[in-house]
């Protein structure tokens, strides 16, 4: 019976994982990122701070969504919400496709950023009840699936354009569109036999009240999540810029580098999850976080040495926090509460995010790409004080769940 239970657990965790993935995957700033110059072309756009904007709005919709979606998922079937907005999102980026007026790829980068916002305050809570004790591990295993997004978004939106060279962007849009809705069936039919369990027991353990609700620690960790994720959006536009426009780079061999961004997710993400299972989680989100900061100061010397180093190095140390970080919000919220905690971390941590692209992208314009790396690492480095303050003053002891 035991085996039974564990087999469930993991092909759901394994399901999640591959959702994450394409959730990622149809995120506008990534799969479209080495297409932004070319875009600016086609639709007369001179600034790139403007073309940039429809990331923005993606990312800042993805984030609004999150509490509402979020709060829907600590009172009904929670795999039943990832898979119809799932599929809905698929929709939007392909729409995306069949357009090339500015305020219709703004609507559809907005429709789609409202459904792709449901699937993390939704799954980190489902992981975290579905494996209470082994936070990390189940986190860092399903951050493997945004890992391979990050890679094959890139790749393959750039191999759809050079496969069908007259709509390059179009294409992109519509192949990785239609996998966001393959994905959701998919998930769908594995997660039938999870659904009844796990969903059962989410509306049992529902509460309409907020009485117990940690938000001095929520709103700390709200700050932290969206310092990293202003680097974590904002740079692949300005290495996609940098690289093109800076390097004269083309922009299939930037659609590479871009792709190695989160290559060392895929061994961070599950050992620093696995690893924070052991250690205090403070220990290792500080350190990755300063990383972070040293590798955005040192970009514009290490892609001397090789344009694949820095975003290595930046990957690495972004990778690590991912998984951490969300095992450290789930230690301090009760479970009860951990679908809206985490709706309100995606919610205003990405809203902060969202700004990236544009923050970046206008320190770009203004005041050169190299300043803009460096205006960039002082971010993370707040984050990682704020980290390091959070440490001194918070209890250690991680809470056990309350129900």
């Amino acid at each position: 019976m035991r085996k039974k239970s564990d087999l469930r657990i993991w092909l759901g965790l394994i399901s999640l994982t591959l959702m994450h993935g394409a959730n990622h995957a149809l995120m506008i700033v990534l799969f479209l990122a080495p297409f932004f110059p070319q875009m600016r072309l086609d639709l007369g756009i001179e600034n790139p701070g403007h073309m940039q904007l429809m990331s923005t709005l993606n990312l800042m919709v993805y984030a609004l969504s999150s509490l509402p979606i979020g709060l829907i998922g600590d009172r009904y079937p929670k795999t039943r919400i990832l898979s119809i907005t799932m599929a809905l999102n698929g929709l939007a980026i392909i729409g995306l496709g069949f357009t090339e007026k500015y305020w219709l790829l703004m609507l559809f980068a907005i429709a789609g950023g409202f459904m792709g916002g449901g699937f993390h305050p939704i799954s980190q809570a489902l992981v975290t009840e579905l494996m209470p004790d082994k936070k990390g591990v189940g986190l860092g295993v399903m951050g493997i699936g945004s890992s391979l997004g990050y890679i094959i978004a890139p790749l393959l939106a750039n191999g759809t354009a050079d496969i069908f060279n007259k709509y390059p962007w179009q294409n992109a849009s519509i192949i990785i569109g239609g996998i966001g809705i393959i994905v959701a069936f998919i998930f769908t039919i594995i997660t039938l036999d999870l659904s009844k369990g796990i969903n059962s027991k989410s509306r049992e353990d529902h509460v309409s009240d907020w009485s117990g609700f940690p938000w001095k620690f929520v709103g700390t960790m709200i700050l932290v999540f969206g310092l990293r994720d202003i680097i974590g959006y904002g740079i692949y536009p300005l290495t996609s810029g940098f690289y093109q426009e800076g390097l004269s780079i083309d922009r299939s061999n930037v659609a590479w580098f871009l792709s190695l961004y989160y290559l060392p997710g895929l061994i961070a993400q599950p050992f620093f999850g696995a690893t924070s299972d052991r250690l205090q989680r403070d220990k290792i989100v500080m350190p990755a976080l300063c990383l972070m900061a040293i590798a955005m100061f040192t970009t514009p010397w290490l892609v001397k040495i090789s344009p694949a180093l820095p975003i290595l190095f930046l990957g690495a140390a972004m990778s690590s926090t991912v998984p951490t970080i969300d095992a450290f919000v789930a230690d301090g919220v009760p479970l009860k509460y951990r679908g809206r905690a985490f709706g309100l971390l995606f919610t205003f941590g990405i809203g902060i995010g969202s700004l990236g692209p544009m923050i970046l992208g206008y320190a770009a314009y203004r005041l050169g790409f190299r300043e803009a790396y460096l205006l960039g690492g002082l971010i993370p480095l707040i984050a990682g004080i704020i980290i390091w303050i959070l440490s001194k003053t918070h209890v250690k002891e991680r809470p056990k769940d309350l129900f």
